[in-house]
């Protein structure tokens, strides 16, 4: 039998600890709570570090399969997750906000909710809104990606759709302060995903449009 430290890790390790600690104050359930640590002890985790994004996660893919099958959905689930640089994809995210959007990335910067350390954006592009979409829609958008099931691909659709979350929020926001930004933000409202998908394609063209224009117009001057 597999010993386990006292607050239930398998191991004691820190990143067990923290984790069985945050599935007992948020009152996940024993399959989450053992998706979640099974993942963080498997050799193809590499050293990742739990967050408490993992919990909408593992609690999104709990309302679809079984307790049996959870621990490898969410293995999988995390390695399109974590593959690539989320960095870079905050860095387009935000590069693309301010380019098709310059009125609004202006008032969010006065406001000061788009800074690199703000937790909706992490959120948003590192656990594809797992805590803020509504449960339909969220199945919807997964539904795309698993299908994909190519990381690099994965990461720049869901910029894209990220960038036509935000414009579809973009007349509920703009009148708000910070705390009531940030609120909406964790809490999409109602969207047509499909059409999210689509739009999100459209930004992605229109951004690459304007990048091959900006290298034109760097070549002749």
């Amino acid at each position: 039998m597999e010993e386990r430290g006292k607050d239930g890790g398998k191991d004691g390790g820190k990143d067990g600890v923290e984790a069985v600690r945050a599935c007992r104050r948020a009152k996940a359930s024993p399959a989450v709570e053992s998706a979640i640590l099974h993942f963080l002890q498997h050799p193809s985790a590499g050293g990742t570090e739990f967050s408490p994004g993992m919990l909408h996660v593992a609690g999104t893919l709990a309302e679809w399969v079984s307790a049996d099958a959870l621990p490898a959905c969410f293995e999988q689930c995390m390695r399109l997750m974590l593959a690539g640089d989320t960095t870079a994809r905050i860095s387009d995210f935000l590069t693309g906000f301010a380019t098709l959007m310059p009125s609004l990335a202006t008032y969010f910067r006065r406001e000061r909710v788009s800074s690199w350390g703000e937790e909706w954006i992490l959120s948003w592009m590192q656990w594809w809104c797992a805590r803020e979409l509504h449960p339909r829609e969220r199945a919807r958008l997964w539904d795309v990606y698993f299908a994909c099931d190519d990381a690099d691909a994965i990461g720049e659709m869901h910029v894209g759709v990220c960038l036509a979350l935000l414009r579809a929020c973009r007349d509920a926001l703009e009148e708000l302060e910070a705390s009531e930004i940030r609120m909406v933000l964790t809490q999409i409202p109602p969207v047509d995903m499909g059409q999210m998908v689509q739009q999100g394609q459209t930004l992605r063209r229109e951004l690459q449009e304007l990048e091959r224009e900006d290298e034109t117009w760097q070549a002749t001057s």
